[in-house]
């Protein structure tokens, strides 16, 4: 388990810093991962598992917050990751060969045809759990700067 100096786990004081509670988000699905495992960082990002394994930066990685990303049809659709510290400089990965969808509580998916109700568009899943947290009831977190690496490039999508 990592800890930032304070004794708390690195994870649990990034929510703290952005305004989010833990049990928020576990609500919305999300997972701290104290130790992550090469196996499931494979797995779960659709990643070659010895070039995981023999990646300096995922070993760099102490935490993984995994946020589930889902759709209309099939529920979760995929984990998206918010590694601790930051992977290649990147705040989010998406897995390989994933279409990038935005993350969107289910508040939101639940009046998404009812044109009369405001959304607010946040920049990634974490601020928009601090405006659910804050009293906003209708969020929507678009794709901005999560990562994904393709056959050895990294690409960002905005």
């Amino acid at each position: 388990m990592s800890t930032d100096g304070d004794g708390d786990v690195l994870g649990e004081t990034h929510l703290r810093e952005r305004g989010v509670l833990v049990e928020t988000f576990r609500s919305h699905g999300g997972e701290i991962d104290s130790s992550p495992h090469c196996a499931k960082i494979s797995e779960s990002l659709n990643r070659n598992l010895d070039a995981v394994r023999l990646s300096k930066d995922w070993k760099a990685v102490k935490e993984i917050l995994w946020i589930p990303v889902s759709n209309c049809k099939v529920g979760r659709a995929y984990w998206l990751a918010r590694p601790l510290p930051a992977f290649k400089k990147l705040k989010f990965i998406a897995p390989v060969g994933s279409d990038s969808l935005p993350w969107i509580p289910e508040k939101t998916r639940d009046i998404a045809k009812d044109i009369d109700s405001p959304i607010v568009i946040t920049e990634g899943p974490i601020k928009a759990m601090a405006s659910l947290q804050a009293g906003a009831t209708n969020q929507f977190a678009g794709s901005l700067g999560i990562g994904r690496e393709e056959e050895g490039r990294t690409r960002t999508t905005i």
